[in-house]
């Protein structure tokens, strides 16, 4: 289990990587609680690439699912559409 507060700067991308084995729950949320309209926009993808889950511009949320590869899945907060305002995630 981990908490992090990050700054997703206006126009940047903040991706986290995770080594998973297959066969696990994993569950995810977050909350803008900072900058501009209060959105990111957040995905998550396999080490095949494949985008398990998706959602764009959002202020929150929270998913759910079981890991079916073995390697490093990207947990990616997308703040490139804003070009001033930085977004914090917690």
């Amino acid at each position: 289990q981990s908490e992090l507060s990050i700054i997703v700067e206006a126009g940047k991308r903040e991706c986290f990587h995770q080594y998973l084995i297959p066969g696990l729950n994993i569950e995810t949320d977050y909350q803008v609680i900072s900058g501009g309209e209060l959105d990111v926009s957040y995905w998550i993808s396999s080490p095949s690439n494949r985008v398990i889950f998706t959602e764009v511009r959002k202020q929150g949320g929270q998913t759910q699912f079981k890991s079916e590869e073995q390697g490093e899945y990207r947990f990616c907060f997308d703040n490139s559409f804003s070009r001033f305002q930085n977004k914090q995630v917690f």
